[in-house]
């Protein structure tokens, strides 16, 4: 193998080499990324599933605890159920999707035992919750199907009505006594009093209902205010219709008893009265009847403040707290996959970083064999060439002096001889030259093939760092998305609780207790507000800062393959000199031949002029050989095969005899010397 074909196939090994260690980094890249990707389809859906599910309890409690006040209307009592149905719908749902994560079976295994015993713990403790949240609908409904929704404030409106008729009676029982009328004048209008204005009220809103005839809709009086719902109480409204009259009576009875004491008619008064006490026990009688409908309502209110502030808040809590378990279990178990995945791509890395400094120590060990195979197969071979080319010259020359003194007419011819070898020492200094450069760009090569493996490293960092900024990228935008659609949805419910909350706070006495439950709800909404509030300025700032540390990366990325390509091409310019040099030694070979063959022309035209110097010709012939020989060992350094006219000159002194044999049979005519 020639001295070309070495350097091409070291060279050729090297970029083999950095082929191999940069397809093994981007394998380790492509490989983390594929892990991590596997990680967020397989665990960020459970995590996300548990917190879904654990939201929309929330929001049932939420408005389990909205429709204990008793300060909503019908129409916004309607509008929680509903608001309730919808998010049991959106809760069985979330519960079903993380059932389905489970029972995946691409999925199995990626859930630890205890992940699984967990979420089935926190599914039995969320039915528990639900059999008693199907209880306290029922309780509900019960308490929605007397139509009073504010029991505790009906019931001591009636108590009010009964004591103000009664009240009167007593007044005007005083005045029988006295026997004279004092005080404000007793009217018989049966709407002045505070029970007949209230009537108005009922009566208009019970239009309303009878022309609707449809109890699911709520009364809505033309000046845009609720109306009275327990217009639709059957009793209510037979006790209400009943009382008209009697309400009535009892009013015109209490004018005439008035006016009769004013006049002195103590017996007609007396009589008067009688009628007017009939009356007033008949009102009070319907009173009775409609205040044990609001007691029933407010029986059915406590039952339900009762259920869902003592049984269920326990359930509440302990199924909530299990899906933190849950949640808390499935996140520790991602961490742990992705720490494993982060450092098997680290030893991957690892592996990568080792292959690139076997490829670099293989690059350099190829690129000292070279300029040890240079230095020892062309540099040191022409070294000697040169100094046996000199010996050799210098032998002739003395010969050419011996040669000089037997006859003046070969100085024509040791002239030619000398210019002949002026031109050979010429080509040999301008190969000497050649070969040095050839040395240089062995040099250069080397340094661009190291700076180019170096390159090369550098590059596959920078993938890895790129990779990994996208990922933590996508990762802090779901979070991102879910923590923003959870500080949406606890601000709507935080502004509803602080109205109930406004509408407790004007209450006193016994619904007291309902303010403190609708303010501690609100103090729960706004932390936790709050601390979604945190948690996104934070996560927003760390995707900002990724992906400007990723955009960097990518740009440092791309000049690392410039400078590569650069490496590459000067590489390849630098083969080309060593060609181009190559190719010139050849012609600088070939000139040597031409000069030798015009000292064989002239050493034959001196060997005629007398045959006294045919030892010194055969001594000239024996150097010439000699030349030749050295001439030949250069040509085949550089891979060329030595001309058919050469091998004659290397029969040495064998030929010289020959030659003493030739001019004895031919008398004064020596033998022709072949050119070398």
């Amino acid at each position: 193998m020639n001295l070309t074909a070495k350097i091409i196939l070291a060279f050729a090994m090297m970029v083999l080499l950095a082929v191999g260690a940069s397809l093994s980094g981007w394998r380790s890249a492509d490989h983390l990324s594929l892990t991590l990707r596997e990680i967020d389809s397989l665990f960020l859906p459970l995590g996300q599933g548990v917190t879904q599910v654990q939201y929309r309890l929330e929001s049932i409690r939420v408005s389990e605890r909205t429709q204990l006040a008793t300060s909503l209307t019908f129409a916004e009592r309607q509008e929680q159920s509903e608001r309730h149905d919808q998010y049991g719908h959106e809760y069985r749902q979330a519960v079903d999707a993380v059932d389905r994560i489970f029972a995946d079976p691409q999925n199995a295994g990626f859930a630890s035992q205890e992940t699984q015993t967990a979420w089935d713990g926190a599914k039995r403790k969320m039915k528990a919750w639900d059999d008693a949240d199907a209880r306290l609908m029922d309780l509900f409904r019960e308490w929605d199907d007397t139509f009073i929704s504010a029991p505790h404030l009906v019931l001591d409106q009636l108590q009010g009505f009964r004591g103000d008729h009664y009240a009167l009676g007593v007044r005007l029982g005083a005045m029988l006594v006295a026997e004279e009328a004092s005080g404000p004048a007793v009217g018989s209008s049966d709407t002045a009093c505070a029970f007949g204005r209230w009537r108005v009220a009922f009566d208009e809103s019970m239009l309303l209902h009878r022309e609707y005839n449809d109890p699911a809709r709520p009364i809505i009086l033309p000046g845009g205010e609720p109306g009275v719902e327990y217009v639709k109480n059957a009793v209510m409204a037979r006790e209400m219709d009943a009382i008209v009259a009697e309400h009535a009576a009892f009013h015109q009875a209490a004018h005439d008893t008035y006016r009769l004491i004013q006049e002195g008619s103590h017996a007609a008064a007396l009589a008067q009265y009688g009628r007017l006490m009939w009356a007033a026990d008949q009102v009070v009688k319907r009173l009775d009847t409609m205040q044990s409908q609001a007691r029933l309502a407010v029986a059915k209110a406590d039952a339900c403040h009762d259920f869902a502030m003592k049984n269920q808040v326990t359930l509440q809590n302990e199924a909530i707290d299990s899906l933190s378990h849950v949640a808390a279990l499935g996140k520790n178990e991602s961490e742990r996959y992705t720490r494993e995945a982060m450092e098997s791509a680290a030893a991957a890395i690892f592996n990568a970083r080792a292959l690139l400094a076997a490829a670099m120590a293989i690059g350099l060990g190829l690129a000292v064999y070279l300029i040890a195979t240079i230095r020892r197969q062309l540099i040191r071979p022409l070294t000697e060439v040169i100094e046996g080319l000199g010996a050799q010259m210098a032998g002739m020359t003395e010969s050419s002096g011996a040669l000089a003194s037997a006859s003046s007419t070969l100085s024509d011819g040791a002239n030619a001889q000398a210019s002949a070898l002026q031109q050979t020492s010429s080509a040999l200094e301008e190969m000497a030259a050649m070969t040095r450069h050839n040395a240089e760009n062995a040099t250069r090569t080397r340094a661009t093939t190291e700076r180019t493996v170096q390159r090369i490293g550098e590059g596959a960092e920078g993938v890895g760092g790129m990779t990994r900024a996208m990922s933590e990228i996508s990762e802090s935008a779901q979070q991102i998305k879910r923590i923003i659609k959870t500080i949406e949805d606890i601000a709507f419910q935080t502004n509803l609780l602080a109205l109930n909350a406004a509408v407790e706070a004007a209450r006193a006495g016994e619904a007291g207790k309902g303010f403190a439950v609708v303010a501690d709800e609100v103090r729960n909404l706004a932390q936790r507000s709050a601390e979604s509030a945190r948690d996104t300025t934070s996560l927003i700032e760390g995707t900002v800062a990724r992906i400007q540390h990723g955009a960097h990366l990518a740009s440092s990325l791309d000049a690392d393959f410039q400078r590569i390509e650069a490496g590459a091409k000067e590489v390849g310019q630098c083969i080309g000199q060593i060609s181009q040099a190559t190719g010139e030694q050849a012609q600088g070979v070939d000139q040597i031949n031409i000069a030798v063959s015009q000292m064989d022309k002239v050493t034959q035209s001196n060997a005629n002029n007398a045959v006294q110097i045919a030892a010194s010709s055969a001594e000239v012939n024996h150097q010439a050989g000699q030349v030749s020989m050295l001439t030949s060992r250069l040509a085949a350094i550089l891979g060329q095969r030595p001309k058919a006219g050469q091998s004659a000159a290397h029969a040495g002194p064998a030929g010289q005899r020959e030659a003493r044999e030739a001019r004895g049979t031919r008398g004064t005519r020596p033998p022709r010397i072949l050119p070398s």
